[in-house]
């Protein structure tokens, strides 16, 4: 049987970007990505990602600015109505 999982990284109050959009504050935290409930033991039982379009156009923004490569290996459907410039080698698909 397939499961949903929903994760996500919010503030206390419950915002998951700024005003500006930006994701920028996640990356300040200091998280235990392994911990039970960290990052990567959510992904490592994943099987396809889902995310919004201005998630994605975040990721690819900082990717560009960092030189970062896609960080992931499996399928991931971006849910927008535009066009998407998709890195080399990465498996996104528009939803």
């Amino acid at each position: 049987m397939t499961r949903t999982r929903y994760y996500t990284a919010s503030s206390a109050d419950g915002f998951i970007a700024t005003q500006d959009h930006s994701l920028e504050w996640l990356f300040r935290q200091q998280i235990d990505q392994d911990a039970p409930l960290g990052y990567t033991s959510f992904i490592r039982d994943i099987g396809a990602l889902a995310m919004g379009a201005s998630t994605y156009a975040w990721i690819r923004r900082h990717m560009d600015a960092t030189g970062e490569a896609w960080a992931y290996d499996i399928p991931c459907w971006v849910f927008t109505h535009r066009t998407l410039d998709v890195p080399a080698g990465a498996d996104v698909r528009r939803a």
